[in-house]
């Protein structure tokens, strides 16, 4: 599982997002088939890194 995956596993865990839980799961297929750009890709892992640090992880 890929940094991003994981990131997006917990967001979907802690409800950081509440009303995209699919959009998450989306994400991470896409993730999955190797289909997002880097810069996607860091961008998404940065963001969901800030959600996650200010909810208390």
């Amino acid at each position: 599982m890929t940094e991003l995956q994981e990131l997006l596993d917990a967001c979907i865990r802690q409800e950081i997002f509440p009303g995209i839980k699919e959009e998450f799961e989306y994400i991470k297929s896409q993730e999955h088939a190797g289909k997002l750009s880097r810069e996607t890709r860091s961008l998404l892992i940065r963001k969901l890194k800030q959600a996650l640090e200010k909810n208390g992880r």
